[in-house]
């Protein structure tokens, strides 16, 4: 298999993996459709990448040592692991996109995101609890205040949206909403993304675990197969809309199919070169900090793009946008500490 012998090109890698987790949603807005429906199409996407990266960067190289060769020397336990981080990471990333339709980018990257990496970092020192445990405890403080920040600026735009439509005589009711809804699937959705890392992590097992491109297969396994299941669900008590039959994924049009699976590419892309520039197997890690920092950086991104390409905050006071620049500065400053803690050196 092909691994990065640089640093450089560990450092390019980790620059690929933020644009793409933090660019690929875009193909969704793009795509105008459902997300029910953009998802099958979401995951045939993740289905051809990593079937085309497994079989030829994840087989070629010097060391003759292909993914199949991989898979036969892992553990069970390892595989399983990978599958199950799989599951949740789809679950959770299925539950995100549910909050992107109802609240928008600019909420729900950086809440399931700011959850994931809360619950993921102290899963994480339970388990290893080696780093730095001062700033780890300050970066989840930070990143869940980000998190409430985010949320009370979205309910501040739903109240203003509100009260223009109200002034126009097109509300249809005189209650004010609430920001419950795209709150509690962003939450959730977090919750099962942050469970799933330290799984991920298992996977990679430096002695019988998995090499970057073995995970990234089982992780898609695990991806297809909860979405066969847990799509149903969502076609038949959308969050968003009436219910719908199957049959309108076939109804929608070739360039919304192609968007889908686009995004599904770049989800890929993005996961796999993550895998690969920190995998144990390379021996390389130029900056533990500088790694963790930007990989996870790509809710600030998609924030970002909401705010610059997609105007979600069009219609936003002043007061609202400062709220959600200091969301944006919370949640970097967050990531940044969480980042730092890992940095060999002993608890604090």
């Amino acid at each position: 298999m092909i691994l990065p012998h640089s640093e450089t090109a560990v450092l390019l890698l980790i620059v690929l993996g933020f644009l793409c987790w933090g660019s690929w949603v875009n193909a969704f807005k793009l795509a105008g459709t459902r997300f029910e429906l953009f998802y099958y199409d979401f995951t045939l996407g993740a289905l051809l990448a990593v079937g085309i990266s497994a079989y030829t960067a994840g087989s070629m190289g010097f060391d003759g040592f292909t993914v199949t060769d991989d898979l036969l020397n892992a553990g069970r336990h390892q595989v399983l692991y990978g599958v199950l981080a799989g599951a949740l990471l789809n679950f959770g990333n299925m539950l995100m996109m549910a909050a992107v339709v109802v609240a928008g980018m600019v909420m729900a990257f950086p809440v399931s995101f700011g959850i994931a990496l809360v619950v993921s970092g102290g899963l994480s020192y339970i388990g290893n609890p080696s780093g730095h445990a001062a700033l780890l405890l300050l970066g989840c403080a930070l990143l869940t205040g980000a998190a409430v920040v985010d949320c009370v600026a979205h309910r501040r735009m739903a109240v203003l949206r509100h009260e223009a439509l109200a002034k126009a005589g097109k509300a249809k009711s005189t209650r004010r909403p609430t920001a419950a809804k795209g709150l509690a699937l962003a939450v959730v959705g977090g919750l099962l993304m942050g469970t799933a890392y330290p799984l991920l992590a298992n996977a990679q097992d430096i002695n019988t675990g998995l090499g970057p491109y073995s995970v990234g297969l089982v992780v898609v396994l695990g991806l297809f197969a909860t979405t066969v299941v847990l799509n149903l669900f969502f076609l038949n008590l959308p969050v968003v809309g009436e219910p719908l039959e199957l049959t309108a994924f076939f109804q929608i049009s070739i360039s919304q199919h192609l968007m889908g699976i686009l995004g599904g590419v770049v989800w890929f892309a993005g996961m796999l070169a993550g895998l690969v520039a920190v995998s144990p197997r390379t021996g390389l890690h130029p900056d533990p900090a500088l790694d963790y920092g930007l990989l996870q950086g790509g809710p600030v991104l998609a924030a970002l793009w909401g705010i610059v390409a997609w105007k979600e905050l069009k219609d936003a006071d002043s007061r609202t946008r400062t709220m959600a620049v200091l969301m944006l500065v919370l949640f970097v400053l967050g990531l940044t500490l969480l980042a730092l803690s890992r940095v060999p050196g002993g608890a604090a």
